[in-house]
């Protein structure tokens, strides 16, 4: 899978601009896409390889975890994995 890592800056730049953002966590082996809602809050979902995706709490230690070190993704790196 082909990451790009991105600093805090970079990440809250797209999510200010509406876009959707795909990461990777090699932690927990998962993919995350995210963006900000419609509450101004961060939207998270959670995909695990083969699985379909679910919806993730702002405040889940997943979506902490990739927030930490955000690596990028494609989208058709997150829909295939």
């Amino acid at each position: 899978m082909k990451t790009n890592r991105l600093n805090s800056r970079m990440l809250n730049e797209k999510l200010m601009q509406g876009q959707e953002v795909f990461l990777f966590c090699d932690f927990e082996e998962a993919c995350l896409r995210i963006s900000i809602g419609t509450n101004g809050k961060i939207t998270g979902y959670t995909k695990l390889k083969g699985r379909p995706e679910f919806e993730t709490h702002p405040d889940s230690g997943i979506l902490q975890q990739v927030l930490l070190e955000p690596k990028e993704i494609s989208e058709e790196e997150y829909n295939t994995y």
